[in-house]
């Protein structure tokens, strides 16, 4: 026997109830302080140095950024004297809306005019006040036309279309906010386009990340539950026992707060990568249970004493998770060394519990067992069952008869993943989440159609330069 094994296991059986009270203290304070906010950044991604975001950064700050923008399409003869004053009270109430930093729609458009004390130009708002005719109307139309600009921008007169541009708050866009700021907004255009009988299309980068975002979450969700539903099963067809699968799955959900405990504890937030390490970790810690409750199965059978079996379930299995959950937490680990941000905060977070999953589990196990009654013969049949031993014994039998086997076998699956390896490609587009028959992708067609693509950059650096122009 090691002799330091033995002393922890002794130590971990002797001390359960402080140990036991310790780990419910740090399981309440990581749940006190778990991230639960979902972000997605872009740039974060894409750029690995400072250098790089700088360069984004002045991109943006020179061509706009069109991940700020949303386009509504508008079908109909806008021009027609309700639809516009409409549209005109629509526009008023949008720019109310916090978080909405510019609306542009055909009644907020600019005339350029000469500006003879500043001796260059000048814009001016050709819809100065809510028009009170169709007479106004159709005076603010004809000059909207004469200036071709707005002509596939803002307005397509062809299919009697207009666009309506809202600029959001970039900022508010990476937090959570995003979803209320999102349907804020979009509830006063459905009412506008109840009232007239027009289907409005929504296209742009905040619609495509509000619907990520509400897909992602609620997919997040439904993957962790999921893979606890399909590991309570399995235990519970291995072991045949509740307590063999309550309590293992009680490791994996104290495994689980840890993990968003670390990533609010390191300052990062929930992103669509960590989003997933809970289901990551809930299939690496299961193992360590199963090796743990296994061992102490077959230590019972033998010696029919039930803390000595714990102990040496410690003594003898504590290597052995020390060598699997080491060489997990190394493998993940790695990734922190990445220059892309979000592989960073995952290799941190994943590492880090993985080793939190090791303890966890090495002192919860033998502990609550400790206190529940010795398994048993039927918590123990599982031992005793011929098709397990008998896959098994045929493993063992290949492994030492017919290694010529093995080896060409795994030389075949190497050649074969090679090939497959360098057949991926990297390419990435932002809608590949999007299902082809989603409403998203058919506004956005329509619009590109329309508009010869959404064009929110150009919108962006519109709004941003009316926004620099109402300072002055």
């Amino acid at each position: 026997m090691n002799p330091v094994w033995q002393a922890i296991a002794r130590f971990i059986i002797r001390k359960r109830i402080p140990i036991l009270i310790v780990l419910g203290i740090l399981v309440a304070y990581m749940w006190s302080v778990r991230a639960t906010e979902l972000v997605q950044r872009v740039a974060d991604i894409i750029l690995s140095d400072e250098a790089e975001l700088e360069g984004y950064n002045k991109l943006k700050e020179h061509f706009g950024d069109d991940a700020t923008v949303m386009v509504v399409s508008l079908d109909g003869d806008i021009f027609e004297y309700e639809r516009f004053s409409a549209l005109y009270d629509l526009t008023e109430e949008l720019e109310q809306i916090d978080g909405v930093e510019n609306v542009i729609s055909l009644t907020k458009l600019y005339d350029i005019v000469k500006d003879t004390a500043r001796r260059g130009f000048a814009l001016k708002p050709i819809v100065a006040t809510r028009p009170s005719s169709q007479t106004e109307v159709d005076s603010i139309a004809q000059r909207i036309r004469e200036l071709f600009f707005y002509e596939g921008l803002i307005l397509n007169d062809s299919t009697q279309t207009s666009l309506l541009a809202v600029s959001f708050n970039g900022e508010l866009l990476d937090t959570d906010f995003k979803i209320p700021l999102f349907h804020n907004t979009k509830e006063p255009i459905l009412r506008y386009a109840e009232k007239f009988n027009i289907e409005p299309r929504f296209a742009g980068m905040p619609v495509l990340r509000v619907n990520m975002h509400e897909n992602v979450k609620r997919e997040l969700f439904l993957f962790l539950a999921l893979a606890l539903i399909v590991t309570a099963i399995s235990l519970l067809l291995f072991f045949r026992s509740f307590y063999n699968m309550v309590f293992p799955l009680l490791v994996v959900g104290s495994v689980i707060i840890f993990s968003v405990g670390l990533i609010g504890l390191f300052g990062y937030k929930m992103s669509l990568i960590t989003g997933i390490i809970p289901a990551l970790i809930t299939v690496i810690s299961i193992p360590n249970c199963v090796y743990l409750v296994t061992k102490y199965h077959i230590e019972f059978k033998r010696t029919g004493n039930k803390l000595k079996s714990l102990i040496l379930v410690i003594e003898k299995i504590g290597i052995v998770t020390v060598m699997t959950n080491a060489t997990t937490a190394v493998g993940l680990g790695v990734l922190a060394f990445t220059d892309i941000k979000p592989l960073q905060e995952f290799g941190v977070v994943a590492g880090l519990s993985v080793v939190a999953a090791f303890f966890i589990s090495l002192l919860l196990i033998p502990i609550v067992f400790s206190f529940l009654p010795p398994p048993t013969e039927m918590q123990t049949k599982h031992l005793e069952r011929r098709s397990l031993g008998f896959i098994i014994k045929s493993l063992k039998n290949i492994v030492d008869n017919h290694r010529s086997w093995v080896y060409m076998g795994t030389a075949v699956l190497v050649v074969f993943s090679l090939w497959g390896m360098s057949r991926v490609q990297p390419i990435s587009y932002i809608a590949d989440d999007v299902p082809e028959d989603s409403k998203i992708l058919q506004d956005l067609r329509y619009i590109e159609n329309r508009f010869n693509g959404t064009m929110t950059a150009a919108i962006e650096r519109y709004l941003r330069d009316i926004g620099q122009e109402d300072a002055l």
